[in-house]
């Protein structure tokens, strides 16, 4: 019955011509009607009292323009939802900033708008071109009383910022995928026989901790601060590798260096040196990112990371000894941080390879280093922030469901995971509809923690975390959750210390059943 409702636009403009021929009075409504709520309801009941078919059309998800996350439900839940209402004779999925067009098409006796529209018309722009429009046919432009307000947006913000909310959603995601605690610790046991490959550039953080002076540098106006303590981590491949192995996995290194990257693994992590494949160059010198943290709140950071040219010998000799690790890898993991050697030939090139043996790659990839992970279109997933999913495809505007549709349009790949921070993860995954040309399906896991101490290594602990549980036949979902764990878990530390295995198992033996 609900289905019989929603129309498509030329069999839409023949029911309505049908009805008006019969002498039935059309009355129209139109709006986001994200989250129907009791106003909603009221408003279509008036709607309905004024005329004898109530057609509401609906703003398609690629033209609603109500902030972040919106809408919340798609366009085909939204009028199936509509549909089901008794006051509603049809429904229309409306692919336009306003009604107008349609208008233009079905003509409608009378228009319904909420009591809002009447008193401040400035602020709704696109109803004054509908309103003139609407006139200029003949119809009537009519209010709804507003008796009682509600607001969608509003009602989806306070709900998701309600901690009993939160915790619904995360059981709400448990459910769905049939995730338990004693299945998420057998896939972590199975950790200790996955191997996987890190290739990609190397390089240290400097933390140095100070306390700021209440006086200010007698020589010139400059901020005094009293040195405390250094703590230097491992970063790039060296700190994948290290989630890898503390996770329990087997993990090999390849990456660019000198005698001096080989000190520094064995001052931070004496166990990864035997894993480690170097390719010596000439000229090297160790990048260094320093951060410089006040009351362990960073207050600025300098990147003393060096751009590292490479010959042609180099590449194909360093895509030659990646490619012959491979056939001991059932996961390669491309660490990219902005140093320049890690080109689109070898990555495209070992992917290529990769495929051909039945290894998983990913890409783990500096936030704001300006690289577009679309140029990597053959990869099995790829973690990325909102931020850098706009700029893959040039996109500032448009809601996030869509604005995934759009990058996995363009891509092969079979999960596109984007990281909120402390809203949590949204996993996307390409669903072909023969009769659309792409959608998705979302899955929404909210963050774990209250908050995020310390935001460094949250990515390559999630990336880590989600690939050996993947090559570990964990599926998606499993995956999605165990690395929210772990990242949560690592965001709730300052700097880079790893999760271990028995940190992440004791996690979800305390701290499952909050949201079970």
């Amino acid at each position: 019955m609900e289905e019989q409702k929603i129309k498509g636009l030329k069999e839409l403009i023949e029911t309505v011509n049908l009805l008006k021929s019969q002498g039935k009075k059309i009355v129209h409504c139109h709006g986001c009607f994200d989250l129907i709520h009791p106003g909603h309801i009221r408003h279509l009941k008036f709607a309905k009292e004024q005329g004898d078919i109530l057609l509401v059309s609906i703003t398609g998800d690629n033209f609603v323009q109500k902030g972040y996350m919106n809408p919340f439900a798609t366009q085909s839940l939204r009028a199936t939802g509509l549909a089901s209402i008794e006051y509603v004779d049809l429904v229309f999925i409306n692919e336009n900033w306003v009604s107008t067009d349609l208008i233009k098409e079905i003509k409608p006796d009378i228009y319904i708008k909420g009591q809002e529209y009447a008193k401040d018309k400035k602020v709704h722009p696109g109803f004054i071109e509908e309103k003139e429009l609407i006139e200029s046919l003949g119809g009537k432009i009519v209010y709804s009383p507003g008796d009682v307000i509600f607001s969608s947006t509003q009602i989806m913000n306070k709900l998701l910022q309600r901690e009993d909310i939160k915790k619904e959603k995360i059981n709400n995601f448990l459910v769905r995928y049939d995730i338990n605690k004693e299945k998420l610790i057998e896939i972590i046991e199975r950790y200790k026989d996955m191997k996987v490959l890190v290739i990609g550039d190397f390089f240290v953080e400097d933390y140095f901790f100070c306390k700021k002076q209440s006086n200010t540098s007698i020589n010139s106006p400059i901020l005094n601060f009293e040195f405390l303590e250094q703590k230097r981590f491992i970063g790039g491949v060296g700190l994948v590798a290290q989630y890898i192995r503390e996770l329990g996995g087997d993990v090999k290194i390849l990456c660019l260096g000198n005698e001096k990257s080989l000190e520094v693994f064995n001052q931070l992590n004496r166990s990864l040196v035997d894993k480690l494949y170097l390719t010596k160059i000439e000229d090297y010198s160790l990048p260094v990112k320093t951060i410089f943290l006040s009351n362990e709140q960073k207050i600025m950071e300098l990147d003393r990371k060096i751009k590292i040219k490479i010959d042609e010998k180099i590449e194909l000799d360093f895509i030659k000894k990646t490619i012959e690790l491979l056939d001991d890898a059932q996961a390669v993991i491309f660490c990219s941080y902005n140093q320049g050697f890690l080109n689109k030939k070898i990555i495209n090139s070992i992917t290529e390879e990769a495929r051909k043996k039945g290894v998983l790659c990913t890409l783990m990839s500096e936030e704001g280093m300006g690289e577009n992970f679309l140029s990597y279109g053959n990869l099995d997933f790829v973690v990325c922030s909102e931020k850098e999913a706009r700029y893959s495809v040039n996109n500032f505007t448009d809601g996030i469901d869509f604005l995934s549709r759009d990058i996995l349009s363009k891509v092969t790949y079979k999960n596109l995971i984007i990281d909120l921070e402390k809203e949590g993860l949204i996993g996307y995954n390409p669903v072909y509809d023969p009769q659309q040309i792409s959608s998705t399906y979302a899955s929404y896991l909210p963050f774990l923690f209250d908050k995020i101490i310390d935001s460094a290594g949250k990515k390559e602990s999630l990336i880590s975390t989600i690939i050996l549980s993947l090559i570990s036949k964990s599926g998606i979902y499993n995956a999605l959750y165990l690395g929210g764990c772990v990242s949560a878990i690592e965001a709730s530390k300052m700097g880079n210390e790893s999760v271990s295995k028995e940190e992440l198992k004791s996690f979800l033996r305390e701290d499952f059943s909050k949201f079970s």
